[in-house]
């Protein structure tokens, strides 16, 4: 029985040193596979040039002569960095940013200084426009500041009228027969469009409610200073027609089919053209013909 379990264990102890043997012949294949790529990785990097930053060409440098394009903010676009060994700062100076002065967009601080004065027109100062020439009146003469000229003026119905004609020469407006001793005496015959802006600043044309006021009133001094139609002139001394500020109503009496305007006319009582029903009245006639002007204070 001792010798058969003393047979067992040295069979034991014989398996046991060949699989220590065996245990020891094999070595770990991840610790060899390790150290294999350590060591090739290790005489790699020994055997291999470091790179240098010097080596590595660097970007071309921003020259502050480059022009850059600018669209808008939004467009600029950052400049890539520079190597650490050029060491060239970029100067904030190259880059033209827009400057934004006297309400323009500009691309240099104190651009708005090259422009010159006189590519832009500077607004009128108050001094450079003329200031409304109003006439005086003095002692019941009126003066006309755009001529000279003087007017008699009486007060009818609360308002202030020129007992004359007006001559103030403008475009289309005549001396009666082209004469200037019948302007001196009679005024000017005005064209439509002439005499709506004939009378100077605070005076008006006769308006139809003006004449109404007056027109029964006695001592109204009336002109009777003729017309001027086509090139012929007439009823000088023996009727006078006045522009009036206002439209044609259907109660007028009519001379105009077409292009009309409205006058006041009157007869003298005196004359061949005496008309006792209807000495004074309203009507249309052609804004092409010539006709006096009355002005009434504002």
């Amino acid at each position: 029985m001792y010798f058969i379990s003393m047979k067992h264990y040295s069979l034991f102890l014989i398996l046991s040193i060949l699989l220590f043997i065996a245990a020891c012949a094999t070595e770990d294949p991840v610790s060899t596979s390790t150290e294999s790529s350590s060591s090739i990785i290790s005489e790699v990097d020994t055997n291999q040039t470091p790179l240098s930053s010097s080596s590595v060409a660097p970007p071309p440098p921003v020259s502050s002569e480059t022009e850059v394009p600018l669209t808008s903010s939004s467009s600029i676009s950052t400049p890539a960095p520079t190597s650490s060994s050029s060491n060239t700062p970029v100067s904030s100076s190259s880059i033209d940013l827009p400057y934004y002065s006297s309400g323009m967009f500009c691309f240099t601080e104190g651009c708005e200084k090259d422009l010159s004065s006189s590519s832009v027109a500077p607004p009128p100062s108050s001094s450079s426009v003329a200031p409304p020439q109003i006439p005086t009146v003095n002692d019941g003469i009126m003066t006309d500041l755009r001529d000279g000229n003087t007017y008699t003026v009486e007060t009818y119905s609360g308002k202030l009228w020129m007992v004359q004609n007006l001559n103030y020469n403008t475009d289309k407006s005549y001396c009666y027969e082209g004469s200037s001793s019948n302007c001196d005496i009679h005024g000017r015959l005005y064209e439509f469009n002439a005499a709506q802006n004939a009378c100077p600043t605070g005076w008006h044309l006769a308006t139809r409610s003006d004449f109404e006021e007056v027109q029964n009133d006695p001592s109204f001094i009336w002109n009777y200073s003729g017309r001027k139609s086509g090139s012929s002139y007439d009823f000088l001394n023996g009727m006078g027609f006045h522009w009036v500020l206002g439209n044609p109503s259907s109660d007028d009496k009519s001379n105009c089919d077409e292009d009309c305007g409205l006058i006041f006319v009157q007869k003298n009582p005196s004359s061949d053209y005496e008309d006792k029903d209807k000495p004074l009245f309203f009507q249309k006639d052609s804004k092409s013909k010539g006709f006096s002007v009355r002005c009434v204070q504002n």
